[in-house]
């Protein structure tokens, strides 16, 4: 028995670590996207940032539908479900920067709450701050 929760544990800390690491490679791959999409643009090449942003929208399309998949299995719909309409309808009518921008608003949204989920799990009283008192916020 012993062995066995040993093994969970490191199985959810290796799982834990690669989902961060998946989540911030989501975030940076749609951020490059997004500016490689933007130099293109600038230097006359139309077509590669439209391909650019056009694939950022598309890599942001897979994790989001999952997302929202499981949080549908939960009981929950949330912002994830506009994303996915959001990215589905940028596809559809062509609009690859809108895309890529609602691709770079959702991957650093989903980083920002694991690093937050990260950071609760490590110091749970951490989130608890006391107030200041009425005699200090009266100063400022």
């Amino acid at each position: 028995m012993g062995n066995t929760g040993w093994a969970v544990r490191r199985w959810t800390a290796w799982s834990d670590g690669w989902r961060s690491f998946g989540e911030a490679g989501f975030a940076v791959a749609a951020a490059v996207a997004l500016v490689s999409g933007g130099a293109a643009w600038l230097l006359g090449w139309r077509g590669v940032a439209a391909g650019c942003w056009d694939a950022g929208t598309l890599v942001a399309v897979v994790p989001a539908l999952a997302w929202v998949i499981g949080a549908l299995r939960r009981g929950r719909a949330g912002v994830d479900l506009i994303a996915v309409v959001s990215l589905a309808g940028a596809l559809l009518v062509h609009e690859y920067l809108a895309g890529g921008l609602i691709a770079v608003m959702l991957a650093g949204g989903h980083a920002l709450e694991a690093a937050a989920e990260r950071r609760a799990a490590r110091d749970p009283d951490g989130a608890a701050v006391p107030c200041p008192s009425d005699r200090a916020a009266a100063r400022w």
